[in-house]
């Protein structure tokens, strides 16, 4: 095979040359032999070769030809080998890189509402003056997700009643039955039975604390019952001079229940109850509003007869069958969490 390559130095007396490889800045061919039939003062150092490399064995490598490129034509080089020497090195001739000018465009990167090439932190503050109200795009967060995150970080406690201290109210053929880990509570057979449970002084939340409680349980066939579960002031649920909030179930549809003291509502939460449904709910009171999750599902905020934050202390489950039929509920033990 035959190789280019540029003289790098020339042994006249063993007739040797050290070669730099075309297209190579770190590749050289040392001891070379060189033809006899070339003079020694055609060997000039910076000249190019044709090297015959038989084999394209390097140790074979032998120079057969020389010349001086911008004479003889062909071949290449010969020309600036300092890339700083090179002229033109301030024309753009690559306008598919960026450079400090294209960089600036505000159409490679618009920056929306603030200064078009620079944004100082005091600015930025001009334009957004808390994180909380940061609601839209890819750094919208919320009020009412850093409420949430406030109340990770910020708990002030975990109360789990012990139903050793219910108070029980019935009437008709109406029961209830602890069991290990749950209550059960029945109307029995008898139409208009009514048996309403409740748990007092389960803590105090002082002014201004926002409850957050979490309750699981399982009913049965879901016709002509209605049942109850809030935390408030009251064990009684359907009175409006009270205040509270919770769920209430009537036949299959789940409703978010509140009363501010005086007007009681309920909100349709979307949710079709079967028979023998279990349900976690988790309910939380913040911003005015009533927050209700539903197996892990959030549903609609309920905004409505919201009371003001206060003092929580009871805990209460009624029900009530609206014919001949025995309606029951499995009540699991709630969680009741607070912030301040």
């Amino acid at each position: 095979m035959l190789q280019l390559g540029t003289l790098k130095g020339f042994d006249s007396t063993n007739y040797r040359a050290e070669v730099q490889l075309a297209g190579s800045m770190a590749a050289y061919l040392d001891n070379i032999p060189v033809a006899r039939n070339i003079a020694s003062d055609q060997m000039a150092v910076g000249r190019h070769v044709i090297l015959a490399i038989p084999g394209g064995n390097p140790k074979d490598a032998c120079v057969i030809a020389v010349w001086d490129g911008a004479a003889g034509g062909g071949g290449g080089g010969g020309g600036v080998t300092d890339h700083g020497a090179l002229t033109g090195l301030a024309d753009d001739d690559h306008d598919q890189y960026l450079n400090n000018a294209r960089h600036d465009l505000t159409a490679r990167h618009p920056l929306a509402n603030l200064d078009p090439l620079v944004c100082s932190e005091a600015e930025a503050d001009g334009k957004v003056s808390t994180h909380a109200a940061l609601t839209t795009g890819v750094h919208g967060v919320g009020t009412d997700t850093i409420n949430d995150l406030y109340d990770i970080l910020f708990t002030r406690g975990v109360i789990l009643p012990v139903y050793a201290g219910w108070t029980e109210a019935k009437t008709g053929s109406a029961s209830i039955t602890q069991s290990v880990g749950f209550v059960l509570i029945a109307t029995g057979a008898t139409s208009g039975s009514l048996a309403r449970c409740y748990t007092e002084f389960i803590g105090y939340l002082g002014y201004n604390m926002e409850p957050k409680f979490e309750y699981s349980f399982k009913v049965t066939a879901i016709t002509n019952v209605q049942i109850q579960i809030i935390l408030g002031g009251t064990n009684d649920p359907t009175l409006a001079n009270q205040y509270y909030v919770g769920i209430d179930i009537l036949n299959n549809a789940l409703r978010a229940l509140s009363c501010d003291g005086t007007t009681r509502s309920v909100l349709d939460l979307g949710v079709a109850l079967g028979a023998w449904s279990t349900l976690v709910i988790r309910q939380r009171l913040a911003n005015g509003k009533l927050y209700t999750w539903v197996n892990g599902v959030a549903k609609a905020d309920k905004t409505t007869n919201i009371p003001a934050a206060g003092n929580f202390l009871i805990f209460t489950t009624r029900i009530t069958n609206t014919a001949a039929a025995d309606k029951q509920i499995y009540k699991y033990a709630p969680k009741i969490v607070w912030k301040g």
